[in-house]
């Protein structure tokens, strides 16, 4: 199997920076790879479909979209998340503190260990929900994902019932 890419005369203008540094893998680099043979006249790439160009392209596609969605999201969002570990962490010592005698050990000892538990489950669900996300397209690695998916699908659910109840 053979795919036929064909770059259109369009405005380059117009392209998102993740379609652009994807077309310069695919179409603006000269490499010399019996997988891909290019003809740059006519701006046609043809390719097979496991082919180092178009892995590189897609690497380039990866690598953008996360240096343009890091910053958005995780870069604007982490002015609230520090100050809000602080004050929670701040809210358990005090309570500690306030609190006479043996009830003080008993108020500490549980308020770590359900943060623990809490951080614990969190970590168990995230891990679940990457793993369906990865199985999802498919690809060689498609049927372990999907097996590793369903054997840690049940495992967090019954933390949620012992960590409410």
């Amino acid at each position: 199997m053979l795919y036929t890419l064909h770059r259109n005369a369009g405005d380059q203008k117009l392209l998102s920076a993740e379609e652009k540094a994807a077309g310069a893998k695919l179409f603006g680099e000269s490499k010399s790879d019996d997988d891909a043979s290019e003809d740059r006249q006519r701006n046609v790439v043809r390719l097979r479909p496991n082919c180092g160009a178009l892995r590189d392209a897609v690497t380039a596609l990866r690598k953008t979209l996360h240096a343009e969605e890091d910053k958005i999201y995780f870069n604007a969002n982490q002015r609230y998340l520090i100050p809000g570990v602080i004050l929670s962490v701040g809210v358990v010592v005090a309570m500690a503190v306030m609190e006479t005698g043996g009830r003080r050990f008993v108020l500490g000892f549980f308020s770590a260990w359900l943060s623990g538990w809490s951080v614990a489950v969190f970590f168990l669900v995230r891990q679940a929900v990457n793993l369906w996300k990865a199985a999802r397209p498919g690809g060689s690695l498609a049927r372990d994902l999907n097996k590793a998916a369903r054997t840690r699908t049940p495992f967090p659910p019954p933390f949620f019932r012992v960590g409410s109840g």
